[in-house]
C-alpha cells in the first residue's frame, strides 16, 4: 500500500546533480518477428551503446496486447552522455540493424524524459 509508508521516494539525481535521462522509443514491428527484433536488438544495438559512459541500462518492453509493438526504455546519466554518441556510430548501427531485420520494423516515436522521482521498497 502507498500510503502506508512501505514505499520511500527515492529522487534519481546522480553524483553530478544531473537528473537521470530516459530515451524512449516505441516501434512497429511485424508481429512474426518480433522475437527476432527483440534478439537482434540485443545483439547489435545493446553492445554498441553498452560501450559508451552514461549508459545505466536498457529494458525491452513488449505488449501482450499487440504484437506487433515493441517499446524500448534506455537510461543514461546524463542527456549530454547519450547526445555524446558519434552520429556515424549510429548510422553504422542501423544499418547493420536494417540489414539484419530488413523492412520489417518502424520507429513510430521517440521521446525523451527525465527521471524525476521513482518509489521502491526501503529506499529513502
Amino acid at each position: 500500500m502507498i500510503g502506508s509508508g512501505c514505499f520511500q521516494p527515492y529522487s534519481p539525481i546522480l553524483a553530478n546533480d544531473n537528473r537521470m535521462e530516459i530515451e524512449w522509443l516505441k516501434f512497429r514491428v511485424d508481429p512474426e518477428l518480433r522475437e527476432q527484433f527483440v534478439q537482434r536488438d540485443a545483439d547489435i544495438w545493446t553492445p554498441v551503446l553498452a560501450q559508451y559512459p552514461g549508459f545505466i541500462r536498457k529494458e525491452v518492453w513488449i505488449s501482450p496486447d499487440d504484437l506487433s509493438e515493441v517499446v524500448e526504455v534506455i537510461h543514461w546519466e546524463t542527456f549530454e552522455q547519450w547526445q555524446a554518441i558519434p552520429s556515424d556510430v549510429l548510422e553504422q548501427t542501423e544499418a547493420e540493424f536494417a540489414a539484419a531485420m530488413g523492412n520489417t520494423y518502424e520507429l513510430i516515436s521517440g521521446v525523451r524524459y527525465q527521471v524525476r522521482k521513482f518509489y521502491a521498497p526501503g529506499q529513502g
